[in-house]
């Protein structure tokens, strides 16, 4: 744990008006009502995340304009994400553009511009990777080839390379498809081109798009965890999309990797997955809205131990885990 995070304080970024995240784990789970700001927390993050992106910036982040992504859109007031490894302050100057502002220990720093006209520049790039990076499913992604055996940010784009490249990952979703009668194969440029065996012995060649969006749901996370070792992996709602059944092998690979996760989730069937693992590798952040905006609690052992043995559902009775409700 010694390269990941242990605290994230968020300052003055859409519904985050001042948010602490402390006591850090391995698995960072943030679950709460609608509404109450879980993606902004990971959007937060995901400013962190801002060197290996390869995608505009205010379309991942949900934003229109620059004015969005400040506190009751307010850009007179700089915003900022703290962490013990480094932290991004962003602010927005006289001329519309904002300037968000990384620095990583030790003596890493980067400047980026993004203007009114959504027009993306590096000031400076001393940061190449930082190993903090947000996966975001997108049904419309277009996948290219490439050499690289980590999943790009962050719609993985290079899908087809990833599962090429990593035999293990290639073996893992072979296993988990056998119950859709799809197979994987690879044609000769190297695109990934799903399978369906015939009665006959056969198989027909069938386009990726046509298989099931669970299916296709399931291998982009899966190429995102196995593609990936000691990173800090962010994802917003995991679970969106997902037939339950796969949700705890996805699960049981995260607990199997050597990543740091941040995840947003509304499904009690891979929050009771995880409350299978050693709780010392947990941290479970209940959201929540005030006047002031979002804020989380972090849920004591007492509050697992209510749902997980108890059967407390964290969901539906989530006014019992916000502070001024207790």
């Amino acid at each position: 744990m010694a390269h990941f995070f242990e605290f994230v304080h968020i300052k003055n970024f859409r519904s985050i008006r001042d948010c602490k995240l402390t006591d850090l784990r391995k698995f960072n789970i943030i679950i709460g009502r609608p509404d109450t700001g879980k993606t902004n927390l990971i959007d937060a993050l995901t400013l962190l995340s801002i060197p290996g992106l390869q995608c505009s910036t205010l379309e991942l982040l949900r934003a229109s304009k620059i004015d969005d992504l400040f506190y009751c859109f307010d850009k007179n007031n700089p915003g900022s994400v703290v962490t013990n490894k480094g932290q991004c302050e962003f602010q927005c100057h006289a001329d519309r553009a904002l300037t968000i502002d990384l620095s990583f220990v030790p003596n890493k720093k980067l400047t980026y511009i993004l203007d009114e006209r959504s027009q993306e520049r590096m000031e400076t790039r001393h940061l190449t990777a930082l190993g903090i990076k947000r996966y975001q499913y997108n049904l419309d992604a277009t996948y290219l080839l490439d050499d690289n055996s980590e999943l790009s940010l962050p719609f993985g784009e290079n899908l087809f390379s990833v599962v090429r490249l990593n035999t293990d990952l290639c073996t893992r979703l072979t296993r988990l498809l056998e119950e859709s009668r799809v197979v994987l194969a690879t044609d000769p440029v190297g695109t990934v081109v799903p399978c369906l065996p015939l009665n006959s012995g056969g198989i027909t060649k069938m386009p990726y798009r046509s298989i099931g969006s669970t299916l296709q749901r399931m291998i982009f996370y899966f190429a995102a965890i196995m593609s990936n070792r000691n990173q800090i992996i962010l994802f917003d709602n995991i679970d969106a999309g997902m037939f339950p059944n796969f949700l705890s092998p996805l699960a049981a690979e995260m607990m199997d990797s050597e990543n740091q996760y941040f995840f947003s989730t509304h499904s009690p069937f891979i929050l009771d997955d995880f409350l299978q693992e050693d709780w010392k590798n947990i941290a479970v952040f209940m959201a929540y809205r005030t006047e002031e905006g979002t804020n989380v609690r972090r849920l004591t052992e007492e509050d697992l131990r209510s749902i997980y043995s108890y059967g407390v559902d964290a969901f539906t009775n989530s006014e019992y885990f916000v502070p001024d409700r207790k």
